[in-house]
């Protein structure tokens, strides 16, 4: 007798996943398969891995906090945070948890940015922190601490065996989840 797993299993075999880069994937909690569970934005695919990023875990360090350990200090970031102009801070995953990613808005890019989606880029460099701490950032960031990664076919494999639930993209849950 033939499992609803195997039947999805069979469907994927004949109708491989397309690139799930920019898309949000949401873990049934009941699965005790998956290392990382939760809501994931894909932001890399190819043939050797998958490359995700939690935006439902909290981060043990504030975006203050972060300002203070790459020791940005100026007049305009004193008046960015007394304003309350902040972006959340998350943790996007074990892998590179010591470096910070900055999804954005398209409206600010810098050199080295790279486009997830029309709506979302990443940039993965301090200039981009800089530039939110004095107020001159992008409308919408999010500072992500660590990747998730999966080893060639994994993810897939997991979205045949029904592990994973794919959801429309919302930039406001990228955005302004508050986790």
């Amino acid at each position: 007798m033939a499992t609803a797993l195997e039947g999805n299993d069979r469907y994927m075999k004949d109708h491989p996943i397309s690139d799930p880069t920019g898309r949000i994937f949401v873990s049934y909690p009941s699965s005790t398969k998956i290392g990382e569970s939760g809501v994931f934005l894909i932001i890399d695919h190819s043939d050797s891995a998958t490359v995700g990023m939690a935006l439902n875990k909290v981060a043990l360090l504030s975006f203050p906090d972060v300002l203070t350990s790459l020791k940005i200090r100026s007049a305009k970031r004193e008046k960015t945070l007394r304003a309350g102009i902040m972006v959340n801070v998350i943790a996007g995953g074990k892998t590179c948890s010591e470096r910070g990613f900055v999804l954005h808005s398209p409206d600010l890019r810098l050199e080295g940015s790279v486009r997830i989606t029309n709506d979302i880029y990443l940039t993965a460099t301090v200039d981009m922190i800089m530039k939110i701490a004095k107020g001159e950032g992008p409308r919408s960031a999010v500072l992500v601490l660590g990747l998730t990664q999966w080893d060639q076919g994994k993810f897939a494999r997991e979205i045949a065996n029904g592990l994973w639930l794919e959801c429309p993209l919302d930039c406001d849950l990228v955005f302004n989840n508050c986790v």
